[in-house]
């Protein structure tokens, strides 16, 4: 049941007929508006069966992402009711649902399955029971990060295997761990661009495909003439193809979930993530020693590849079910069309322009804590703190991996429980201090330790607190930029990749010239201080207005 109220509203087929122009002729009872209310008498109910259904349109126009809408109007529709879920922020199709009467009135009294509740101008949005598919859209973007990550991952825990058999110098090695983020950068925008037009999903899954064949293609290493070479090319077609994943989760949760299940949807995707840093780590050794490192890189791009197709599979069944329940009727409800990106407009102003600049630091540095501590954690315990076995330090590192995806989905939970109480870049503020301020002492502590104990136990903290980045940088930008979320992303994102380029050469080169990581954690220490202060000053929720 919808409440009615200057937003809401009630309309009887003749409206519907207007809006359609004229389709339907067969309903022409008499236009009038009624007030939804609550339960009526028998006989009314009696009244009410007789005449058919009603439709729900649910029009854009409430809080830029959310499910909430600016109004709402029940149109008499034949035979069939449908419901339709409409996202402030979503460009595309507008589905319509059908919906039982029974549903209808639960919806009035707050109930019904599959119910998620708006105020946006008094009215009161419902996601139908069958739209489930976002469920579905999470799962498949949080399985190819996972996977994106444990093809990443590979090659910073075999660093010492490949040293060993090509010879390389820490500083080679710092270009090879760099080259997967050349690809990386180049693809950052067109991979926002894309998603944003095509949809988080489909951009994912071509991603997928194309990183899994390259990480096959780094194996052919082993037996070519020039090693390095080969490794570099396919790290860096590899770096490409995974330039989709953070600008494809961004555009999936701003278009397909609603609004207060963004954060977790957003933190179990990176807590997916972070499970394939534990997976490389507890069996690329392994695979290593028993097989070779080259059969590493073989076994996981072939696990791309197999579920490329199967996922491409599920989201082709989900969708062709929910044409069956669905129809679109842009005629019925036009939604104004999504204006293109004006880069050179968007960058003339010089408001958003300093927003971004300060977003780009903020993730810049995020990136260059994630990417050092990735490429380098191996080799920082073999050099620095005397565990020199590929098992162990493999174990240590899962464990670090497995407690900071755990906090990751945790978070989430908790920012989405906190928005019903604080303004939500409140929460993001909270969110992003505990992921500077703590990986900044913790970045610190270990420039000054050898102690295993204790170098393992600031990894482990340090990695913990910056997971909170997750319930802070990537939902705020869902919220500041709604529809164009992977365009934005996809430029802070590159500045992170510039971070983590430069951090693995940078690494190398003072690793190499100095024996330790002393200088490494130092600087770290310090780029972490300013991003917390910076985000403190500055993000206060204010709209990116990109055209």
């Amino acid at each position: 049941m919808v409440t009615s109220s200057s937003r809401c509203r009630v309309h009887h087929s003749s409206e519907l007929g207007q809006l359609t122009g004229g389709r339907r002729r067969g309903s022409s009872r008499e236009g009038t508006r009624h007030e939804a209310t609550g339960s009526r008498a028998g006989g009314q109910r009696a009244a009410t069966a007789e005449r058919p259904s009603p439709l729900l349109v649910c029009g854009a126009g409430g809080r830029p992402g959310s499910f909430q809408c600016a109004r709402a109007r029940v149109l008499d529709s034949g035979s069939d009711d449908f419901f339709r879920s409409s996202d402030g922020t979503a460009a595309g199709s507008s589905y319509y649902y059908r919906r039982s009467d029974r549903e209808l009135r639960n919806q009035g009294r707050g109930g019904g399955v599959g119910t998620t509740e708006g105020t946006a101008g008094g009215c009161s949005a419902v996601q139908s029971s069958s739209g489930k598919g976002w469920r579905l859209q999470i799962f498949i973007v949080g399985t190819a990060m996972l996977l994106c990550n444990l093809d990443r991952v590979a090659m910073g825990i075999l660093a010492v295997p490949l040293i060993q058999e090509f010879s390389l110098s820490m500083t080679e090695l710092g270009v090879l761990q760099s080259s997967y983020l050349w690809g990386y950068l180049v693809g950052q925008i067109p991979a926002g661009l894309a998603s944003d037009k095509y949809g988080g999903v489909e951009v994912m899954l071509v991603g997928l495909f194309v990183w899994s064949l390259a990480t096959c293609g780094t194996a052919l290493a082993k037996y070519a003439a020039a090693p390095l070479t080969i490794a570099i090319a396919s790290r860096v077609l590899m770096g490409l193809g995974s330039s989709v994943a953070l600008p494809a989760v961004a555009a999936t949760v701003a278009k397909e979930v609603p609004a207060n299940q963004r954060a977790r949807s957003t933190t179990i995707s990176y807590a997916l993530f972070n499970i394939g840093n534990v997976v490389a780590n507890l069996c690329t050794p392994y695979v290593s020693e028993f097989l070779g490192w080259h059969w590493s890189f073989a076994i996981y791009g072939a696990l791309g590849v197999v579920w490329t197709a199967v996922c491409f599979y599920l989201l082709r069944g989900a969708r062709a079910r929910r044409q069956k329940s669905a129809v679109t009727l842009k005629e019925l409800h036009a939604e104004p069309p999504k204006k293109p990106v004006n880069i050179l407009q968007a960058v003339r102003k010089k408001k958003l322009w300093a927003q971004l600049l300060i977003l780009a630091y903020c993730h810049s540095t995020i990136g260059l804590g994630y990417f050092t501590l990735q490429s380098w954690i191996p080799a920082f315990m073999a050099k620095d703190l005397g565990i020199v076995s590929l098992k162990v330090a493999g174990l240590c590192t899962a464990l670090v991996w497995l407690a900071t995806a755990f906090n990751t989905a945790f978070v989430g939970v908790v920012a989405d429980k906190l928005l019903s109480k604080i303004e939500f870049w409140k929460v993001r503020r909270i969110a992003m201090t505990i992921s500077t301020i703590i990986p900044a002492a913790c970045f610190f502590v270990l420039s000054t330790t050898s102690n295993p104990l204790v170098g393992v136990f600031c990894i482990l903290i340090g990695l913990v607190s910056w997971s909170f980045d997750y319930a802070g940088f990537h939902p705020y930008i869902v919220e500041v930029s709604g529809k164009y979320s992977g365009t934005v992303l996809s430029f802070t994102n590159s500045a992170g990749v510039i971070a983590g380029i430069a951090g693995n050469i940078a690494t190398g080169y003072l690793v190499g010239l100095e024996g330790n990581f002393t200088r490494v954690f130092r600087i770290l220490a310090g780029v972490y201080l300013l991003s917390c202060i910076l985000w403190n000053l500055t993000m206060k929720g204010e709209k990116l207005e990109l055209v």
